[in-house]
């Protein structure tokens, strides 16, 4: 006979057959419905971050804006002192002399002449006419010599070379004397008093551009210090019987020797700007990059963003990811509040995963807008986020309800200010726009009621932000501000004061405008029908009702009673009126097809029954 189990073992067995009961906590996790939130909180945590993120350490500035407060180094960055390198080129730029050219003309017609002389020594003197010999200076031994530089005198070296080569040093001594035009000569000595001649024939080993100083520098019209320096120079080579007949010959063609070249001396000023070095400046941290009240340049910013990506250089990999965690962290608390009021108050978007996916973008596409807008556009950030957040806020009223509504527009407000880091006071204003959009759209029965929506939203926005305005901002800034046609100068506060109320009401009227234009897709893509499109059903001219007047007249008459029932009835409980009355009008749609098998048909005619 087997021993009786002791008590403690029939308990242990008892335990072992009675299974344990299933937390509480981990059956509500196995819910598909939970499943899916938890999914779309993970999603809309990341997606978020990564936006807010992206703009985090990237303020927005532009062009003419006034800063409010000072802008102070985070780091230590070199950056380019655009003022001082500027100053530099300028100083370089118009350091660099005038590029003179020679006178072509004078040079080719100088050449041509002297070497013509030699035509007069194949000539007898006799007969050349006297004028003609008088006005050259040509005297008798002169032109014995000519004749002998013509006909080729090797005993003497005097041949048609040697006299081309003569020419050519004379040439050459010619444009080393700088003759100028009065006029360009007058434009050089007051300014650099110096300028840069390109000698057609330099001498072997020499530049073709030279420097030439003011004491150098002969104007045309001064023809007495011409003289006393051509007449010992430039034919200094030439025998002195033919030195007057060369020297006329000179005379009669002189003109400056030199004109400025407006080119060259812009090729020359370009490379001189183009090598001057950029003047480089060390910013140590804390010191004060732009200060209060100062209005920024295009310099500014170049000089903002060197500290940017400085900044972004220099932090450390594991900060970065520290301030990702942290977004990840605010983003997934918003998220599972946003979540927690779906369970709570939304079943239709609880029970449906389509539905969750459609709030759940909206959010973020709305955040992705307003980001967008203000990084395009960074002067109209109050605007831009007004347009964000009233935008989810008149879909989420015209899809779901004014209650879901509001609280959705409060939670974008929050997803939008943290993700731009925006004051208290943008905030303010946004719920100011939602909560009289919210309130306007308790039914939407006309297309016009959406602009008027718009527009009343965007005068609450206004106002909220002149308030909001004249408790935050310090009116004691620099008045850099004119006044449009008034031409007065005023705060730049002020002047920016109402440049965001203006964006905000303007924020307003086109999210009104957008509505309604995109009622009909919002419509087909959260699967809503609105009290517009129920009027649009209802209407009498309807080809659907029109076919079910001709052709079941009875029946029509039937559902116009039962509609004027429906709707009176269910106005009488608070329940939607005109959705009843939709209904009751077509509840008998189907008896179109064989209208003389129902009695309100048949008129008194046969059964087919």
């Amino acid at each position: 006979m087997a021993a009786p189990k002791s008590q403690t073992a029939r308990r242990r067995d008892v335990r072992r057959a009675v299974p344990r009961p299933t937390p509480s906590w981990l059956r509500t996790l196995r819910q598909r419905d939970v499943a899916w939130a938890a999914l779309y909180v993970v999603f809309f945590a990341v997606v978020a971050s990564a936006v807010a993120v992206s703009v985090r350490d990237r303020p927005s500035y532009y062009v003419t804006q006034t800063i409010e407060q000072p802008i102070v180094a985070r780091v230590q960055f070199k950056a380019i002192d655009t003022e001082a390198t500027e100053r530099n080129r300028d100083f370089n730029q118009r350091d660099v002399p005038d590029v003179f050219h020679h006178n072509q003309d004078l040079f080719q017609k100088t050449l041509e002449e002297t070497l013509n002389l030699l035509n007069l020594g194949t000539q007898a003197y006799e007969t050349l006419p006297p004028d003609y010999l008088a006005s050259l200076r040509l005297t008798p031994e002169g032109h014995a010599l000519l004749r002998q530089f013509a006909e080729g005198q090797e005993a003497d070296k005097l041949n048609p070379d040697r006299w081309a080569k003569l020419t050519q040093k004379m040439l050459q001594r010619l444009f080393n004397h700088t003759i100028l035009d009065t006029d360009q000569h007058g434009q050089v000595m007051a300014g650099l008093q110096r300028l840069t001649a390109e000698h057609p024939r330099p001498y072997p080993n020499d530049p073709a551009f030279r420097l030439v100083t003011a004491r150098d520098l002969i104007a045309i019209d001064n023809q007495s210090l011409i003289d006393s320096r051509l007449k010992p120079e430039v034919v200094t080579d030439f025998p002195p019987p033919l030195k007057d007949s060369v020297l006329t010959v000179i005379q009669r063609q002189l003109a400056p020797t030199y004109y400025r070249s407006d080119e060259l001396t812009a090729q020359r000023k370009l490379a001189a700007l183009e090598n001057t070095p950029q003047v480089e400046v060390t910013y140590r941290p804390d010191d004060i990059l732009i200060s209060t009240g100062q209005r920024l340049t295009a310099d500014d910013l170049q000089l903002l963003e060197a500290e940017q990506a400085a900044y972004e250089h220099q932090t450390p990999l594991h900060r970065w990811w520290l301030g990702w965690f942290g977004a990840v962290g605010l983003m997934c608390m918003l998220g599972t509040g946003v979540w927690a009021y779906v369970f709570a108050y939304s079943p239709k978007i609880r029970r449906n995963p389509m539905r969750g996916l459609a709030l759940t973008g909206l959010l973020l596409a709305c955040q992705a807008a307003a980001v967008l807008l203000v990084g395009v556009w960074p002067q109209i950030t109050l605007g831009a986020v007004a347009f964000a957040v009233l935008l989810g806020a008149m879909v989420f009223a015209i899809v779901y309800d004014q209650r879901f509504a509001l609280t959705m527009g409060l939670a974008l407000t929050v997803l939008i200010v943290l993700s731009l880091r925006l004051p208290i006071t943008a905030a303010v204003v946004m719920m100011a726009g939602v909560a009289v959009a919210v309130a306007q759209l308790a039914e939407v029965r006309s297309r016009s009621k959406l602009v008027r929506t718009g527009l009343w939203s965007g005068l609450a926005m206004g106002v909220a932000t002149a308030v909001g305005g004249l408790a935050e901002r310090s009116f004691n800034l620099p008045s850099v501000w004119d006044l449009p046609f008034f031409h007065i100068d005023v705060s730049a506060q002020w002047g920016l004061l109402g440049s965001d109320i203006a964006y905000t009401v303007l924020a307003g009227f086109a999210v009104g405008l957008l509505v309604h234009g995109l009622l009909p897709a919002i419509e087909r893509v959260f699967h809503v029908t609105t009290a517009m499109t129920l009027k649009e059903l209802n209407d009498a001219s309807h080809p659907l009702l029109q076919r079910l007047a001709q052709e079941s007249a009875g029946t029509y008459q039937h559902s116009l009673r039962i509609a004027d029932m429906t709707e009176a009835a269910a106005d009488a409980i608070g329940a939607d009126g005109l959705l009843c009355r939709v209904g009751a009008m077509y509840h008998d749609i189907g008896k179109i097809n064989k209208p003389q098998y129902f009695i309100e048909n048949q008129g008194g005619g046969p059964n087919k029954h």
